[in-house]
């Protein structure tokens, strides 16, 4: 137990006047993040709701499987319940609802923490004396009075960067948001769906102002201040860290239209003499227009017979859609003055919108500094440190996969290739190269030799035989949160 407390202190900062017992360390120590078993009197009821969406969505997909368009990224949920479909899906979902009536609940589950832990957080939630947050450029769980939190909230907000309003009207505010959306949507910026999606009626109802909060910067503290509070165990020098404001736009009438600096750049690409926007366009018209090309180019014998049948594949045809434009951020175009500034600030504080390249797609330690020159941050959002070192690795990393159906995607693998096994046995004696414009067949031919069946099948019981190592060690260092 006095192992455990000793090792929770380094990771909670009591900056309060409130003492705090050895199982509140404990828990503090779990972080903010960490979340009790929940209570097993409702499961059923939660599970039975869950499966209500699922089928729902069940339908939904049977419904409109045949229509291949693509889905809105500004799309906002309907929450359309179709009638009832065909009767096979129906049987299914109504005898999947009847089995998980019946499932049994545990009642006795085992809960993650101890009966001494429960009490200490139930302590701390009834103790309105007291703020617990995050510390600023590290993990550690700070707690704070809550008369000197609000005493540096209030000399943060009576700073130049903050001005007081006379007077404030929220109805107002929202109808200038629907009308600053409504003129994008009339000059053609954006198209309806996304006119719907910014001026959500629900959303904008129970919309409600931006949220300040602090992180105590801790690490502003003396040396010797901080190990004496620790040695303490309390806040006896009536020291009040500074704070590092964060402004939470979530639930705002303004947070979803401070995603429109990335349109607006896009939009003012396709305004430009380089592109035009057609009056209509019709996909399947296209798809014949691109196979009769093609199949000309095939009678002029510019083409064979399987570069023909690759490039008028006729999957491929019925899943095409159209390109995709996206920009590259010149920031190259900045000014070196604002650029420094930008990277001192680690946020878009000047709203900057730097110029884009457009593309068209047709189908707190040394680590962080060096992450930092490789990642530019010109959103409005600050980046922690590990969100910084995790971009520096490139937009191409791959993190190590999960190992939960590792044995499965093994032997996935291995039919694959054993089926390639058995091809090449069959057609070895045939000399003729690849084609290049080759289309994979799939072609999965009957049992071969003996002796190379044997093989296969005996590799393959080894393979399900194989222990799969759990703790595979990643390759992302956990956040440590």
């Amino acid at each position: 137990m006095q192992q455990r407390t000793a090792h929770a202190k380094k990771h909670v900062i009591n900056l309060s006047k409130r003492r705090l017992s050895n199982q509140e360390y404990i828990l503090l120590a779990k972080g903010l993040k960490f979340i009790p078993t929940p209570s097993s009197k409702n499961a059923k009821m939660s599970i039975l709701k869950d499966y209500n969406e699922f089928a729902r969505k069940l339908r939904c997909r049977y419904m409109f499987s045949q229509e291949k368009t693509d889905l809105h990224p500004f799309r906002s949920n309907t929450g359309y319940k179709p009638a009832s479909t065909c009767h096979t899906l129906e049987n299914y979902i109504e005898l999947t609802k009847l089995e998980l009536s019946f499932l049994p609940i545990e009642r006795n589950v085992k809960n993650n923490l101890t009966k001494g832990e429960r009490i200490a957080l139930r302590n701390l939630k009834n103790d309105e004396t007291i703020v617990i947050k995050k510390a600023d450029k590290n993990s550690n769980c700070v707690i704070l009075d809550k008369l000197d939190y609000i005493t540096e909230v209030t000399r943060q907000l009576n700073t130049q960067h903050y001005c007081q309003l006379d007077s404030f009207n929220m109805a107002e505010l929202k109808i200038q948001v629907i009308e600053y959306v409504k003129s994008l949507y009339d000059q053609g910026i954006i198209d309806k769906i996304s006119f719907r999606f910014l001026t959500n009626g629900q959303k904008l109802r129970d919309a409600r102002l931006g949220r300040i909060y602090i992180l105590p910067k801790i690490h502003r503290l003396e040396i010797e201040t901080f190990k004496q509070i620790q040695h303490d165990g309390l806040n006896e020098l009536n020291i009040i860290p500074p704070g590092r404001p964060i402004i939470s736009q979530c639930g705002s009438v303004t947070e979803l239209i401070d995603k429109l600096d990335y349109i607006t750049e896009v939009t003012r690409q396709l305004n430009t003499q380089h592109y035009c926007q057609l009056d209509s366009f019709n996909m399947a018209e296209l798809k014949i227009q691109v196979i009769e090309y093609v199949k000309s180019l095939y009678d002029q014998g510019i083409i064979d017979k399987i570069s023909f049948r690759f490039l008028t594949n006729g999957q491929k045809l019925r899943d095409a859609r159209l390109g995709r434009i996206y920009i590259l951020p010149k920031i190259h175009r900045l000014e070196i003055e604002t650029f420094k500034q930008i990277q001192h600030d680690g946020l878009n504080e000047l709203n900057i919108i730097p110029p884009g390249r457009p593309i068209i797609s047709q189908c707190g330690s040394q680590r962080t500094a060096h992450a930092k020159k490789h990642v530019i941050n010109l959103s409005k959002r600050r980046l922690s440190n590990q969100e910084y070192i995790l971009l520096a690795k490139g937009l191409k990393f791959i993190p190590t996969p999960s190992s939960k159906n590792a044995k499965m995607s093994i032997l996935k693998d291995y039919n694959e290739f054993a089926r390639k096994l058995r091809c090449r046995y069959m057609f070895s004696q045939e000399k003729t190269d690849l084609h290049p414009f080759r289309s994979n067949t799939g072609y999965k031919p009957a049992s071969t030799c003996h002796t190379l069946e044997n093989y296969i099948e005996l590799t393959k019981l080894e393979l399900s035989f194989l222990p799969i190592e759990r703790n595979v060690k990643t390759i992302l260092l956990r956040a440590k949160e």
